[in-house]
């Protein structure tokens, strides 16, 4: 003869299983809650947040700028306009420059190069944040949908004596428009990517056969 043990469920009025350890269910409850809220947080913050901009920096004077990601608004007051909040080290002077930064650039939006370049110390169109300086491009009409095409803008505090770029580590806010603008992106200062010149990669290969060697002479020697 089988015998079968039946199990008993505890179950609430909408039948849903309830643990007989209510402090593990209040544990797993406010564990999945804080999946939530973060999973939520970072989905406010990417929406806020959707193109990204790497400066490297080569020199305190120097740098490039690359960057990824479409725009999902753009400021309804000169929405063409694309700034660069608090990204000096030490402020430029005069407080406003629309030329001597600007080396070259292939960096734009889909259909939408860069037409102008300038730089503010936090007094004029360029003021995201009170009292900071920022440098921001006038690009073609921009509208929501755009992305970033893969290209370099190319940046140099020669002209400017005493100015330097923030420092690598540092991140700041993109914006679109003018005046506060609409927050629309991030950078993050890196430094640049070194690449050993031709005569350390051969002093690196010497040394690297003459270990090769070494070993082999003692392999035939034992």
């Amino acid at each position: 003869m089988e015998y079968r043990h039946k199990i008993c469920v505890r179950r609430d009025s909408l039948g849903i299983p309830i643990s007989k350890h209510p402090k593990q269910t209040k544990m797993k409850l406010h564990t999945k809650a804080l999946i939530v809220a973060a999973t939520f947080g970072a989905f406010i913050a990417s929406a806020h947040a959707t193109v990204m901009f790497n400066i490297s920096r080569t020199s305190d004077t120097q740098v490039s700028i690359t960057g990824s990601g479409t725009l999902d608004s753009v400021s309804s007051s000169n929405g063409h306009i694309i700034g660069f909040d608090d990204i000096f080290g030490t402020a430029p002077t005069p407080p406003y420059d629309n030329v001597s930064v600007f080396v070259s650039s292939t960096l734009g939006f889909t259909s939408s190069p860069i037409s102008y370049f300038a730089y503010d110390t936090g007094t004029g169109y360029g003021a995201y944040s009170p009292g900071t300086a920022s440098i921001y491009a006038g690009f073609a009409p921009l509208s929501s949908g755009v992305s970033l095409n893969g290209g370099t803008l190319f940046l140099d505090l020669a002209n400017t004596p005493g100015a330097t770029f923030a420092a690598v580590g540092d991140t700041g806010n993109v914006y679109s428009g003018i005046f506060g603008g609409v927050l629309v992106g991030t950078w993050t200062m890196t430094g640049a990517s070194s690449v050993p010149d031709s005569g350390t990669t051969i002093a690196l290969l010497g040394l690297a056969l003459s270990g090769i060697a070494m070993m082999r002479r003692k392999l035939n020697q034992s």
